[in-house]
């Protein structure tokens, strides 16, 4: 007899995670399925059959199976998925948040968009109203509700309608006004501006220049005056900037004015400033200065006066010869001679020429000295003159001059003590074309400012002496050579604390013979 082991027990199936769940819309559904288990088969996945469209709201079931080796069913398990919408649409706004606009500027609204993860996206409901004829702050709001009933968060733009500027509409001038003669920055008047608009700052500025005739009965001066004599301030205050004339200036100033609001916005209007004449008569004989040709009435006409220095308007101006002040002279390292002199008053006269009078003695009785009269280079108030080298030997003596219409003026009288020339290191030397020199024991050589010097056969050198006597050399090569004439032409090396003696090869080319390597050496 067979007996035969029978499987009629069926697998079971256990899910894995909740039998129902809800799930938020539009965010993407993974089943987390379920396994089955059996006596003989063991275990495994459980097939799943059914969808779930996480997009759309509803239920959804998932059905899981199983049938194991033996044809055993397994009990069916059923998992419920609820897809739900619970997420409130986003509204952004297209534009700005805050917008200002002029009055009876269009305000055309950008609008705002929802976007949603059932519905998708679309242009949000809109409340609200801009008059953009009435200066108000206005809130424009957004809203929105799905079709599951969530309400977006309302989003508001603010829409601010101010006051368009306006141009200032016009211009006054207080005075229109000013009488001549009178100091420089003097006050003309003030400028006002009406501006439509409250709490405008406003500036002033002038846009043109140019004198005017007098209104048409007569020239008057108008081609003499290029600019304005006048200066306008930001705030509206007019000055003159200078004195004004009536004989010689215009009667009439045309001024262009602009005021302009802190936006921009401006105005130009022109004005016409008068100039008023006032009667002149300093030396009380009738006749107005202008044209009266001896305004001092002291019988000396104003030319005549201004030619020779005087004032024209003062009676009691006369022109009498300059004080003049002689300095000290200087003397240079190079013997040249340095003057200089001022003039302390000028005798109420033009000075027309200054200079210095040089001479061998105190004396100026050209038959007792020798006399030079020459011109000064500067000013009244300071004038010099360079003597390169002096006309005389041991002393030299100088005043200063100046000139003016009453004669000369002639300063105290100076000298200077003039050194004898400087002895040099060579000694007595012939001085040759070109600048050459030649000395009886140290050959030819041209000499150089600040100590240098070429030798026809040492080539070039720097000379360095504090004395008369002797001389230190420096060459290229060769360092610090010390000589003088009762030495040369031994020469005494510095860096080898030894000496050397200059002689020329067989073929004639300078050397040195240097006694510490007995050795002959070239220049180079």
């Amino acid at each position: 007899m067979e007996v035969r082991d029978i499987d009629d027990t069926a697998p079971v199936i256990t899910l894995t995670g909740d039998d129902n769940i809800t799930h938020e819309a539009g965010k993407l559904y993974t089943d987390a399925g379920a396994t089955w288990n059996d006596s003989v088969d063991g275990n495994g996945i459980a097939d799943a059959n059914g969808t779930v469209d996480y997009e759309v709201p509803g239920t959804y079931h998932i059905t899981y199976t199983y049938t194991d080796n033996s044809g055993n069913f397994a009990h069916k398990v059923i998992r419920t998925i609820h897809v739900v919408d619970s997420s409130s649409p986003i509204i952004t706004l297209i534009g700005d948040a805050n917008i200002t606009i002029s009055t009876g500027m269009e305000f055309i609204d950008p609008g705002a968009v929802w976007t949603d993860f059932v519905d998708g996206e679309g242009q949000a409901e809109i409340s609200g109203h801009v008059d953009q004829h009435t200066p108000e702050i206005y809130r424009i709001e957004y809203n929105y509700k799905d079709s599951s009933g969530n309400n977006a968060q309302p989003v508001v733009r603010t829409v601010h309608v101010i006051q368009e500027n306006r141009a200032p509409e016009s211009i006054t001038l207080s005075q229109t006004f000013i009488a001549e003669n009178l100091p420089k920055r003097t006050l003309v008047g003030y400028f006002d501006a009406f501006d439509p608009d409250d709490n405008q700052t406003l500036t002033y500025r002038l846009l043109s220049s140019g004198p005017q005739t007098d209104n048409g009965t007569a020239e008057h001066n108008s081609s003499q005056l290029t600019d304005l004599p006048f200066i306008l301030e930001e705030n509206g205050t007019l000055f003159t900037t200078r004195i004004l004339d009536y004989e010689s200036d215009p009667q009439f100033f045309e001024l262009q004015v602009l005021v302009e609001d802190q936006k921009g916005a401006s105005l130009t209007q022109f004005f016409v400033v008068e100039l008023i004449n006032v009667i002149e008569d300093k030396d009380g004989d009738g006749t107005e200065d202008a044209y009266d040709e001896d305004r001092g009435g002291d019988g000396i006409s104003n030319s005549n006066e201004i030619i020779a220095g005087t004032d024209p308007d003062n009676p009691y101006s006369r022109t009498n010869k300059p004080i003049v002040n002689t300095l000290d002279g200087q003397i240079d390292a190079n013997g040249s001679i340095y003057l200089s002199g001022n003039v302390l008053s000028n005798g109420l006269g033009k000075i027309d020429d200054f200079g210095f009078v040089i001479s061998s003695s105190p004396s100026l009785n050209r038959s007792e000295s020798t006399v030079y009269w020459v011109r000064g280079v500067g000013a009244p108030n300071r004038f010099t003159l360079k003597v390169t080298e002096s006309p005389f030997l041991n002393a030299m003596y100088f005043r200063s001059w100046a000139r003016n219409s009453a004669g000369y003026g002639i300063g105290q009288v100076k000298k200077v003590i003039i050194p004898e020339p400087p002895q040099f290191w060579w000694g007595d030397i012939t001085e040759e074309p070109g600048g050459w020199k030649s000395s009886p024991w140290f050959g030819t050589f041209i000499y150089y400012q600040q100590g240098w010097l070429f030798h026809t056969q040492l080539g070039w050198l720097y000379a360095s002496s504090n004395n008369e006597i002797s001389v230190w050399l420096w060459k290229e090569g060769h360092g610090w050579l010390w000589t003088k004439e009762d030495v040369w032409p031994y020469l005494y090396k510095n860096d080898s604390a030894s000496w050397i003696y200059f002689t020329t090869s067989q073929n004639g080319s300078p050397v040195f013979y240097d006694y510490l390597t007995s050795s002959y050496r070239g220049l180079e």
